[in-house]
């Protein structure tokens, strides 16, 4: 079971064979990455929206036409025989859930807001870690 990619969620793009996180920003559309090799690449520090400069994290403005591929992923858990999307992970544990009320109930999740279960269980735990990638078409 792959723990390493449990967080990995949202758009991405392949660019130049390379898989990167892609952001749309109005009309525009952003790679982001954290290796600094890909400052030589034409890749500036990354501003966030309220206008900080992030060292850690580099981005570039690309063309539509020049991302290969683009894709959504989810992380999704096997968990007891059924299967759940992964909200989140801090310090080994995994915030899965439901909102399926029979599973809910039969598993001890936690009723959040009607057809919304949630429940905390440790990697260990789960059977099966499950990266789901949906093809998305970019306008």
């Amino acid at each position: 079971m792959n723990k390493n990619n449990i967080n990995k969620k949202g758009l991405f793009a392949i660019y130049e064979n390379k898989e990167y996180k892609l952001i749309k920003r109005g009309q525009e559309y952003y790679i982001t990455s954290r290796d600094s090799s890909d400052l030589k690449k034409g890749f500036e520090y990354y501003v966030n929206v309220a206008g900080q400069i992030n060292t850690d994290i580099f981005m570039k403005k690309v063309n539509q036409n020049d991302i290969q591929e683009a894709y959504k992923i989810e992380m999704w858990a096997k968990y007891k025989g059924e299967e759940f999307y992964i909200m989140g992970e801090d310090n080994g544990e995994v915030l899965i859930t439901t909102s399926n009320c029979d599973i809910a109930k039969k598993l001890d999740f936690k009723f959040v807001e009607p057809f919304v279960y949630d429940k905390h269980v440790q990697i260990e735990d789960l059977d099966e870690i499950i990266e789901k990638q949906d093809k998305v078409y970019l306008d």
